[in-house]
């Protein structure tokens, strides 16, 4: 999701995220599980705390936040400490890619993103 540098989403999410990113590095955040200040924004209808993505539901959402959580080294209930995620990211970019990219639609637009993020600092 960090990724794709807004292109895949509504404008009101992609500035949701990118506050919520943004927030986490300067003052840091809390890892949970379901409906978060992420998906606050998100144009997709919610039911129920039921994602409803339309090409990847809500087991695909539950599934990608395992793998993304394996591959950040969290857990829920982590307590994310301030100025830790970007070097998580960039950390995990490129099996991210390999695991989590294969076959989405919007692969080539955050292609180049995660190219940048796998570089070091």
């Amino acid at each position: 999701m960090q990724f794709s540098h807004g292109k895949s989403y509504s404008a009101e999410f992609a500035v949701n995220l990118l506050r919520v990113i943004g927030r986490i590095e300067e003052v840091g955040g809390l890892v949970t599980r379901g409906r978060d200040d992420i998906c606050a924004a998100c144009p997709n209808p919610i039911a129920h705390e039921t994602c409803s993505i339309a090409k990847v539901g809500d087991v695909g959402i539950k599934q990608l936040d395992e793998v993304a959580l394996q591959l950040l080294g969290m857990h829920i209930g982590d307590h994310i400490a301030p100025g830790i995620l970007k070097d998580r990211v960039s950390a995990a970019a490129r099996e991210w890619q390999t695991v989590a990219c294969a076959g989405c639609e919007w692969r080539d637009t955050c292609a180049p993103m995660i190219k940048l993020a796998a570089l070091p600092a």
